[in-house]
């Protein structure tokens, strides 16, 4: 017997009706802000929203209190039950009242809840397969391990999951609790219905719903039962209403409440036990932002897009005015004194005042001297002057220029470093060159210290972008009241302040001095110079940082007739009276490496008011200050040595990539422009650098030897340019001194500063 074509318009009817597939349908049509919110999570762990920088690492392998392990994925799975939690009680906000057979059943809002499943379900799905993955093949842990871990991340998720759900089975009223068994007789079609005047009086939130209704045929009654939805059409509709703005108003409340619960936990951040996963801070944010916009909806409705507008102009008006601006501080310069005045004029009084570089060039000549003492053998042979190079790049480029740092100590007895008398360079390199300048300087009076140890270069390569997320997250975005003081100065905290302290932590607080307390020390050469270059945002000059004075870096070079421009601004000049030399050296660090968004710009105590960034903007290499150092002291260079080895040590070969897809989609071609100056603003810097060194003296570029350790090739595999570092990042590293290409340079480092190629004994 063939089946009625009512048999299948009702089966077709209870598939297309079937309330989840309708959730994911109005979510499509009206919502699809919300849905933003999962998509960044999707585009997050798949690695296509800022894989570049490492944020997949941060979801697919999450730290807490220094360890990857259970805890850390339970405290990140709750933090994700809230979120998802968040996502259930804004959706139902924004749609409950659309699908009035909601008010009809017992508990609505874990019905509606139940219902939701398909977006949290496909994204755990998701999330689950690409973590295991992840863990078991970049982290190369056991998959016992990673499923144990996942235990961990699911027990956090149903944790808070079952902890909201019962608050809200507590307090949320469904049709029977406001109105008891009562309902109107079904009423013919057309027929108004009369008003219910035995139920309770209307109450004051009665307002807030209003919404056209969806069809609903099918739904889960229970995560193994699929019920028909019964008719509704005997409900006095007014009465539905109510049910629904009584559970939005008791949903906003609960939202309130857990955004100041979450604003408040923001203050005890710096604790070691609330110390989150930076995954787990980034969907805090989410589900702060998430609840706050439901919990303005539920009261507002239309009117929230208005006052969400209103709200920011308010603070875009509000942070032109200097009491209402945060600011990023260097710690240790004074900001209570009179500001040090910046403008062309006193730039260029700094850079032609010969008496003041004839002093700076002097003492840097004795310098040179008495590092000539340090390393002219007994063969009388003169030394070969090593300068040094390292490259931005974040946690990669530190964990490799220290990498490179130990490798030639070790194929030198020791030698190489103290052959070297300047350093330079951005970012990530210059943390690495710092540490082990440190290390380098205690070995004088603590034998113990072995510079070819590797936890030496396991801490330097800890984990440094977990504290600063956590901060960008929680704190920086809302009032910064906490302060600290130092050298006497008092300054607020952020995610700058927690960059250093995550910094000092790892290195054991060896780098916890001042710029000026390295002054002795380098006046005897015993230690190699070490100068810092942040750029200066108003102008893009570089501001010259060194415990030694440099103002001759300030003098434009000579040999041209035009008009010279002042590239760089000397440090000390510029804030003699702002206590220049207690400049704390991890703030100095800092400045070097402030890369956009991730760490706040530095203000300075300027009139008018400046701020610095990443050193990598202008030179990413330090060539050029290697180059403006070269050529003021060419005669002493060309007199003592026997030669230069500039050292470069790059997060990345010097080679120019080609592209090979001209043809593009409309979207590529309008994001082109900004994609070319970001992709080649490096090759761009290699280009100027060659430039440079053909205007050097034909007698000096004979002296010259460059010699380049790279870490990588431009590949689709590349280590990620962020403060946090895989197992397996951290091993393609530390192995990457042994390829051929590194190997050929160190054989060139052994035949130019050492006689047949023999390190000294």
């Amino acid at each position: 017997m063939a089946a009625s074509p009512n048999f299948f318009k009702d089966i077709w009817k209870r598939v297309v009706f079937f309330f989840p597939s309708q959730l994911v349908l109005i979510h499509l049509k009206k919502n699809q802000a919300l849905l933003l919110f999962w998509l960044f999570l999707f585009g997050s762990i798949s690695g296509n929203i800022l894989k570049k920088y490492g944020a997949h690492n941060l979801f697919l392998y999450p730290e807490y209190l220094g360890e990857v392990n259970f805890l850390s994925h339970f405290v990140t799975g709750f933090a994700f039950g809230g979120f998802t939690m968040a996502y259930f009680i804004s959706s139902y906000i924004l749609n409950g009242d659309r699908f009035p057979i909601l008010a009809t059943l017992g508990k609505p809002f874990a019905k509606y809840c139940l219902n939701s499943f398909i977006i949290p379900l496909s994204f755990f799905t998701y999330y689950t397969i690409t973590l295991y993955n992840y863990q078991v093949l970049q982290q190369l842990d056991t998959p016992l391990e990673v499923i144990t871990r996942l235990i961990g991340l699911f027990g956090g998720v149903f944790l808070f999951i079952f902890l909201t759900l019962a608050y809200f089975l507590n307090t949320n009223k469904s049709f029977q609790k406001l109105f008891g068994d009562f309902q109107l007789k079904k009423r013919p079609q057309g027929e108004r219905p009369m008003q219910n005047v035995y139920s309770k009086p209307e109450r004051w939130y009665s307002y807030l719903s209003r919404a056209k209704e969806w069809n609903v045929v099918t739904y889960l009654h229970s995560p193994t039962k699929i019920k028909l939805a019964r008719d509704i059409a005997h409900y006095d509709t007014k009465m539905l209403k109510t049910v629904f703005a009584q559970n939005h108003v008791n949903a906003s409340i609960f939202e309130i409440l857990l955004i100041l619960s979450i604003i408040f936990f923001s203050f005890y951040r710096e604790t070691a036990i609330f110390m989150l996963p930076a995954a787990a801070s980034v969907i805090l944010i989410l589900t702060m932002i998430l609840m706050l916009a439901s919990a303005i909806y539920s009261w507002l409705k239309g009117w929230s897009t208005l006052l969400f507008i209103i709200i920011l102009f308010s603070y875009n008006y509000l942070s032109q005015n200097p009491d209402f601006t945060f600011k990023s501080y260097a710690y240790g310069l004074s900001y209570d004194r009179e500001p040090a005045k910046y403008s062309n004029e006193e730039i260029e009084k700094y850079a032609y005042d010969s008496t003041k570089i004839d002093e700076d060039k002097e003492n840097t000549r004795k310098i040179l001297e008495n590092w000539k003492i340090h390393n002219s053998g007994s063969d009388q042979n003169k030394p070969k002057l090593v300068l040094l190079n390292c490259s931005g790049g974040g946690l990669r480029a530190t964990m490799w220029t220290f990498r490179v740092l130990q490798h030639l100590d070790s194929i030198s007895n020791d030698e190489f470093f103290n052959q070297t008398q300047f350093i330079t360079g951005s970012s990530g390199g210059m943390l690495g060159a710092a540490y082990y300048r440190e290390l380098y300087r205690q070995r004088f009076s603590d034998s113990s210290i072995d510079l070819n140890d590797e936890k030496y270069v396991n801490k330097i390569s800890t984990d440094l972008l977990n504290t600063v997320i956590l901060n960008l997250s929680l704190h920086d975005w809302l009032l910064r009241l906490r302060k600290f003081s130092y050298k006497g100065e008092f300054y607020t905290k952020d995610r700058g302040y927690a960059f250093e302290q995550q910094l000092n932590e790892n290195t054991n607080g060896v780098l916890d001095r001042t710029i000026g307390d390295y002054n002795a020390e380098e006046k005897l050469a015993k230690i190699p110079m070490f100068l810092l270059s942040p750029t200066i945002t108003n102008d893009g000059r570089k501001l010259n940082i060194a415990s030694q004075p440099v103002s001759y870096l300030s003098q434009p070079l000579s040999g041209s007739t035009s008009q010279k421009l002042i590239g760089s601004v000397d440090y000390r000049q510029l804030f003699h009276n702002q206590n220049p030399d207690n400049l704390s050296f991890l703030s100095a660090l800092r400045m070097n490496a402030t890369f956009f968004y991730i760490l706040p710009n530095v203000a300075l105590p300027t009139e008018p008011m400046t701020e610095v960034i990443d050193a990598g903007i202008r030179d990413n290499y330090g060539f050029t200050n290697t180059l403006h150092y070269i050529n003021t002291f060419e005669d002493w260079i060309l007199e003592n040595t026997s030669g230069i080895v500039i050292v470069q040590i790059r997060d990345r070969f010097k080679e120019t990539e080609i592209d090979e897809k001209p043809v593009r989609s409309l979207f590529q071609s309008f994001l082109r422009p900004i994609e070319a100056v970001s992709k080649n603003y490096l090759n761009i810097q290699n280009f100027q650098h060659d430039e440079m060194f053909g205007y050097l003296s034909p007698e000096l570029k004979k002296q010259i030897h460059v010699v380049e350790f790279n870490l990588l090739r431009n590949t689709s595999d590349e280590i990620s340019l962020s403060w946090h570092l895989t197992k397996k990042e951290k091993l393609r590293i530390k192995s990457a001194i042994y390829s051929d290409y590194n190997k050929e340079q160190t054989e060139r480092i052994k035949n130019l500063l050492y006689q047949n190629g023999e390190a000294p004994q």
